[in-house]
């Protein structure tokens, strides 16, 4: 594994964790660790897209499969959504530190809360579309009855968990602005499982809706060009 590839998969790794940190924020109700980590998940997605330029290089290049399509799309939408995130919260900037004139208006909380929201359940799919390839790999690896049996019980088990932590959560309270307020979980703990259980079953149920569809991508299809080999590992 190159340096570069490793310092990708860091930063990625603390994109998601900070990401989760600030879905918590029901449970730590601290505006200024809220405010900080923020800040901290913007700089960590310009050093994201600065790591992944090439995405935006070769976007008019080469074939589009379906593949490329969903990782494209899903990365276009995420960065618009992290911009409106980014943008709403500087209206925040007044319930946090004194010398800001700006005040948080209803309007841009519920921009921050729905663009936040769906941000993260787009990043889960678009996630969900890269570990597709390597659970696939390990799918073929296990070639016991019993052992792939195990296997199949575990992504069922985690897609259910998934669903359960979505309805536990309310995520689906801010995804369409009822208006009401989500339940926060008793601790941090909690609230990084059931966000990781999000996470765990939508990469559950794309794999699964894909071996049941049975439209894996044949290698002639994944080889079919340099650049979508490599949109499939990148941004």
């Amino acid at each position: 594994m190159t340096k570069t590839k490793l310092t990708k998969i860091i930063v990625d790794i603390l994109m998601f964790l900070d990401f989760i940190f600030l879905m918590s924020h029901g449970t730590l109700r601290n505006l200024g660790y809220h405010a900080y980590a923020g800040m901290a998940l913007f700089a960590l997605f310009v050093i994201h897209h600065i790591l992944n330029g090439w995405f935006y290089k070769t976007a008019s290049k080469g074939k589009y499969n379906v593949q490329r399509i969903l990782l494209s799309t899903t990365a276009w939408v995420l960065m618009l959504l992290m911009i409106l995130m980014a943008a709403s919260s500087v209206f925040a900037t007044g319930a946090v530190f004194e010398w800001s004139a700006l005040r948080f208006s209803q309007f841009w909380r519920t921009v921050h809360l729905m663009s936040t929201s769906w941000a993260y359940m787009v990043m889960c799919f678009h996630l969900a579309l890269h570990v597709h390839s390597p659970l696939k790999n390990l799918d073929e690896k296990v070639k016991a009855r019993t052992g792939r049996i195990l296997l199949y019980t575990a992504y069922s088990f985690f897609a259910a968990a998934g669903c359960f932590a979505f309805y536990k959560t309310q995520l689906y309270y801010y995804l369409f602005n009822t208006g009401n307020w989500k339940m926060a979980a008793s601790n941090m703990v909690f609230s990084y499982l059931e966000y990781m259980g999000i996470a765990a079953g939508i990469i559950s149920v794309y794999h699964l809706a894909k071996l049941i569809t049975g439209k894996h991508h044949d290698k002639s299809g994944e080889k079919s060009s340099s650049i979508s080999n490599k949109q499939s590992t990148g941004t």
